[in-house]
């Protein structure tokens, strides 16, 4: 029974922890369940791994003792032994190896859980029955009992908008008192399209426990289901507060990381567009202002250039003609020499409009390269803000409402299980 295995289980992951080594519960749970017949585990404390073995023979005593037609029966066409000898009574012994052995029966379908191919248990009328469909060939199957519940649950959460019924099917595995162990339970969503009302032609059923075959046994696991389903069932709800989403109900987290991820590129790429709209005007401004005073700068030291230039010629002709001429002084000398004087003062005007015209480029420069730097820094802060693997996801268990918890439909569920051509039982 499921109780046995899970007692079997027990003691061999002690015996595990005991020693040291590793354990594995739910392969362990798969093997022992697929074990067919005669075939056998062993777990050798002084080895590492468990063996798996068959018997070439199995021999039943429950019969009791074999007669003397069947020991004649058995000892025919043996050879006698040469030298028997006596025993301590004095009488001879009787050959010991010399037997030709037993043929084994054929293996019944379905291991020894299983009745004959075709009997299929009578249930009360007030326990519906249920048979998940097998994949694959009909052919060789064994239905083992378990109970199935499918029943819609009612999930609301005001803070996200989530308000949606789900549907799930519950099939748990029934022990010897009757009871369905919704612990064990395996979870699907809605299965009603895979379960059938019929079983298939040709297959074996394994035993039942008396206890689920009671009328009342329905409305027992009906009420174990619903408080299981309220406290264990959730439905994951996850939130991401940068991306501003909420998962849809039944969305896997990774699913959802991808969608927060799809959306904070978006997110992303609309900051960026408004950002650098932003700054474009600013920049062209500046840009166009440092250009601007560069010019002028160039300009500035071109005349100054020119004026040093139009200075030194004046002073040289009016030097040149003071000492080539008859007039040490005369009014186009003296002329000549205010005007050398005057465009030597123009050169200090030259020289401070190029100072003031690099200063001017200075400043522009400066203004710009802040501008620049304060432009990239926003553009870093908003890459770290709309980095998809530093998106904090919140996680929300919701449970179902209690009032709202509807069982559809619950009944003793038919799993098929198929025989292998090494003779395991596997699940079909």
């Amino acid at each position: 029974t499921e109780r046995d295995k899970m007692r079997v289980i027990e003691g061999l992951e002690g015996a595990a922890a005991s020693t040291g080594s590793g354990f594995d519960r739910g392969a362990m749970d798969r093997l022992l369940a697929g074990l067919g017949n005669r075939v056998f585990l062993m777990r050798n404390v002084h080895d590492a791994e468990t063996v798996i073995f068959q018997s070439r023979w199995a021999l039943s005593y429950l019969p009791g003792p074999m007669t003397l037609p069947q020991i004649r029966q058995v000892m025919a066409g043996a050879a006698p032994a040469a030298s028997a000898g006596a025993s301590p009574t004095g009488a001879p012994r009787a050959p010991l190896a010399a037997a030709a052995p037993v043929a084994a029966a054929p293996p019944v379908a379905g291991a020894a859980l299983a009745t004959a191919a075709g009997e299929r248990p009578v249930l009360p009328p007030d326990i519906p029955e249920f048979f998940l469909r097998p994949a694959g060939p009909a052919g060789d199957l064994v239905y083992r009992a378990g109970v199935a519940g499918v029943s819609k649950l009612h999930f609301v959460h005001a803070k996200s908008t989530v308000d949606v019924w789900v549907t799930r099917t519950l099939i748990a595995p029934v022990d010897e008192f009757g009871s369905a162990d919704w612990e064990s339970a395996r979870v699907e969503d809605d299965q009603k399209a895979k379960l059938d009302r019929q079983p298939q032609g040709g297959a074996g059923f394994a035993v039942v426990p008396a206890a689920a075959t009671r009328a009342q046994s329905a409305a027992l696991w009906r009420k174990t289901l619903a408080a299981h389903l309220y406290q264990n069932l959730t439905l994951d709800l996850y939130a991401c507060a940068s991306a501003k989403l909420t998962s849809r109900p039944g969305e896997l987290e990774a699913d959802f990381r991808a969608r927060v991820s799809q959306t904070l590129r978006e997110l992303r790429d609309t900051e960026l567009a408004r950002i650098k709209a932003r700054y474009a005007t600013r920049l062209q401004t500046l840009t166009d202002r440092v250009r601007r005073s560069e010019d002028k700068l160039r300009v500035e030291k071109a005349q100054a250039r020119q004026q040093k230039l139009s200075t030194a010629l004046g002073v040289g002709a009016t030097l040149l003609g003071a000492f080539t001429g008859r007039q040490i002084v005369s009014a186009t000398s003296v002329s000549r020499a205010a005007s050398a004087a005057r465009s030597a003062g123009r050169i200090g005007k030259e020289a401070a409009d190029v100072e003031r015209a690099g200063e001017s480029l200075e400043v522009s420069r400066q203004r710009l390269a802040e501008l620049e730097s304060q432009f990239e820094a926003e553009l870093e802060a908003l890459q770290g803000r709309f980095t998809p693997d530093a998106a904090e996801i919140e996680r929300t268990l919701l449970r179902p409402r209690k009032s709202d918890i509807t069982i559809d439909a619950i009944g003793i569920c038919w799993i098929p299980w198929r025989r292998a051509a090494d003779g395991m039982v596997e699940p079909a």
